[in-house]
């Protein structure tokens, strides 16, 4: 790799170092370098900041071969995207992956370092539920009716008298005084009953999940089923929208918009999925960045697209989405925005502008998963002014509990696409189901 051009500049920021040099050198250009200096003032005081910009357009030392096989090329991605993580236990050889195909055969791309997100994210501990004690409660009848032979009568007679006599004494000495003086019989004492037992249990393991107490009390309100574990689960499961197969069907269309606040990593996110349509589903896919307010995020986007053989643009203004959004050669188009703060309401308008000219078939809100549920509720209620189609949980491996993201899903109607988890490919990313997000919000299933 060498620079075949180079110039030297100064510029404001970040955002004006992208455009100068753009306009000076086209956009393949690269910025190479930046240096802060305080520009004016006296004596080097109340100088203004500004940088010293280093810019460029490489070249590549040897034409590139037309195929490079296709192991390399994942496993130089994988060294890109590989950060500081924990190590993780490797996954069962059945457990699904973005790598397999529909007919179940699985991608050799995946051999090497699966995670079981299952036995990594959860809660520490979780109560449990006695088969025994539901078995006892609900599939025996403490009292049988058999029929009596060879009895008498008067002895039948007299077995009755003696009961009816024993519950009216009982109701007699539990009987309590209503505001008016009269007898009022008391409620039973269900605080021991089976289901009451099972709710509780289920409300801990909820609790300690870490969602929120109205809503988990709204829940179990709102659930009239018997409160073993399959059948809450599944209900669970039957009330979030998840219901993509595919990577391509969770897309959502061939233009799509990634918007969510800052630090969530949509830019990567952006890049896993570039990898699984361009070299799984072997698409033709076009990435687009709209985030010039930082150098670092184009030239990362830039860096991706390189290893992995696909085009990239760098988006200044709104109007040149028209020129992107007309490319016949492009299968796939992912539009990378910047990242904006839910409270940001200029930077909204910025990416409402960005909609209006991209005409996306999909916009996918990029989530952290580490982030608390307030925070969650607030970006989703303050970019709602955006028709957002889908949501994408990232960083499930950097919390301990998921009930946010479970409550989230729950408590909104819209579907959700994608989890992404760790750093490798290709298994830092899946097409999200209602099974695995109930699962990892709540651990595996008693008895496992």
């Amino acid at each position: 790799m060498r620079v075949v051009q180079q110039i030297t500049f100064e510029a404001r920021d970040d955002a004006e170092a992208i455009r100068i040099a753009a306009d000076r050198l086209g956009r393949d250009a690269v910025v190479l370098s930046t240096r802060p200096v305080n520009k004016g003032g006296f004596l080097g005081l109340f100088g203004k900041p500004a940088l010293v910009v280093t810019a460029g357009i490489l070249e590549e030392d040897e034409p590139k071969r037309k195929e490079e096989p296709l192991g390399d090329r994942v496993r130089a991605f994988q060294l890109l995207l590989e950060g500081k993580r924990e190590s993780f236990p490797v996954a069962s050889a059945d457990e699904r992956s973005l790598g397999e195909k529909e007919t179940g055969e699985a991608s050799t791309l995946g051999e090497e370092d699966r995670l079981e997100l299952s036995s990594s994210i959860g809660i520490a501990s979780r109560p449990s539920v006695s088969r025994e004690k539901v078995a006892q409660a609900y599939g025996k009848d403490p009292n049988p009716v058999g029929e009596v032979e060879n009895k008498n009568l008067s002895d039948d007679v007299e077995r009755i008298q003696r009961t009816l006599s024993s519950v009216l004494e009982r109701l007699d000495r539990g009987a309590v005084s209503d505001d008016d003086g009269t007898d009022k019989i008391p409620r039973p004492d269900l605080t021991s009953s089976p289901d009451n037992d099972c709710r509780r249990q289920w409300r801990n393991m909820l609790l300690e999940a870490d969602m929120t107490e109205p809503f988990v009390e709204t829940l179990l309100d709102r659930y009239d089923g018997p409160l073993d574990d399959r059948s809450f689960r599944d209900w669970l499961k039957g009330s979030i929208r998840a219901p993509f197969r595919d990577v391509i069907s969770a897309l959502g269309g061939t233009r799509v918009m990634f918007i969510g606040p800052t630090g969530v990593g949509k830019t990567t996110t952006i890049a896993k999925l570039a990898a699984a349509n361009s070299l799984w589903e072997d698409r033709k896919v076009l990435l687009a960045t709209a985030d010039t307010y930082r150098i670092a995020a184009v030239e990362q986007l830039r860096t991706y697209a390189k290893i992995l053989g696909v085009p990239v643009e760098v988006v200044f203004d709104p109007k040149d989405l028209k020129g992107i959004r007309e490319k016949r050669d492009a299968e796939l188009i992912l539009l990378d925005t910047a990242g904006r703060s839910q409270r940001d309401s200029r930077r909204l308008d910025e990416a409402k502008e960005l909609y209006e000219a991209f005409a996306p078939e999909s916009v996918h809100l990029v989530i952290s998963a580490s982030s608390k549920y307030r925070d969650m509720l607030d970006v989703i209620e303050r970019m709602g002014d955006m028709p957002i189609s889908h949501l994408i949980f990232t960083k499930l491996d950097e919390t301990l509990t998921l009930g946010p993201v479970l409550e989230i899903a729950l408590n909104f109607d819209i579907p959700v696409s994608f989890l992404t988890v760790g750093q490798n490919v290709p298994n830092d990313i899946e097409v999200a189901s209602p099974d695995r997000l109930v699962d990892m919000a709540l651990g595996g299933e008693y008895g496992d």
